[in-house]
């Protein structure tokens, strides 16, 4: 990765480092089934810890965790900003009132306003997100593209998807290189952020976005020259390709796996069986305190 974010070498303990890549595929999988049906609040507090207990095997600069915990910080921020402005509040709901409505010739416009009730919404479907992105990111920094590769190959992913993940994998840490190299010369030339710009936010934010005009012209020499390569190798999908191959998993780390894919996997037939139910399309003989426990702790 990028030595930018401090994860230039991640190193892992051993027990994640030797860990078999179609496992942590498993993990990240069973997460997505759970991300896709838990809804309640308790539920999501617990997949997230359950995420965040494999990051005890990273070792990471103080750098690096301050990156992990930037994106999940900004998921959240993001995701809960979202739902204050557009979700609809409820009668009597308060809300803070940034700009009020106002008229503009014939038009009568809103205003914005932020909704509690979104914000605490956004704040619940934001730990979906962050579950995911966490999970997704321990995968990436504890395996090496290689084996993720291999993995995927193994799992009889079609080549042309496992071929575009090695390279989106790959490109991720010459994006932020890049985009580091771009933000150093504009401090070389002379450019310091004046006080102006730090009192008003979106000053500093719209010099920031600026970087991404000469960064989107350096992906796409480099995008070029990737593609050029490719054809001057003649890179196909639908031919059989040499691949690294995995040894056979062993007895734990196969039970772990299946484990989870069918702990995930009986988790979204239960509450699809609910939904099923409370559509008044299946009846299930089960009595109704036990179908409102289950659906208030998923």
């Amino acid at each position: 990765m990028n030595p930018a974010l401090g994860v230039a070498a991640v190193r892992c303990r051993p027990w994640l480092a030797e860990l078999d890549p179609r496992v942590k595929i498993g993990w990240v999988l069973a997460h997505s089934c759970l991300a896709f049906v838990v809804s309640s609040l308790p539920a999501l507090a617990a997949q997230a810890v359950l995420v965040l207990l494999p990051l005890a095997g990273l070792r990471l600069t103080l750098r690096g965790w301050l990156a992990l915990a930037f994106t999940a910080g900004l998921i959240v921020w993001g995701t809960v900003l979202s739902q204050a402005i557009f979700y609809p509040p409820p009668e009597g709901s308060p809300a803070l009132t940034v700009i009020p409505s106002f008229r503009l010739g014939p038009w009568t416009l809103d205003g914005l306003r932020l909704s509690w009730a979104g914000a605490q919404y956004g704040l619940v479907q934001s730990l979906r997100l962050a579950a995911l992105a966490v999970a997704g990111m321990l995968v990436c920094l504890s395996t090496s593209p290689e084996r993720l590769l291999a993995a995927l190959a193994a799992l009889r992913v079609p080549a042309a998807l496992v071929f575009l993940t090695a390279a989106g994998l790959r490109f991720l840490p010459a994006v932020v290189q890049e985009w580091m190299l771009v933000r150093q010369a504009r401090r070389l030339r002379g450019y310091r952020p004046s006080w102006k710009e730090l009192v008003v936010p979106w000053r500093w934010l719209a010099r920031e976005l600026a970087l991404f005009l000469p960064l989107l012209a350096l992906m796409l020499r480099r995008s070029a020259t990737l593609a050029a390569s490719i054809s001057s190798r003649g890179f196909d999908p639908r031919l059989l390709r040499t691949q690294e191959s995995l040894p056979q998993l062993q007895p734990a780390q196969r039970a772990a796996l299946i484990i989870m894919l069918v702990a995930a996997y009986a988790l979204v037939a239960i509450k699809l069986l609910l939904w099923l139910d409370q559509a008044q399309w299946l009846h299930l003989p089960v009595p109704v305190p036990w179908q409102d426990r289950v659906t208030r702790w998923l």
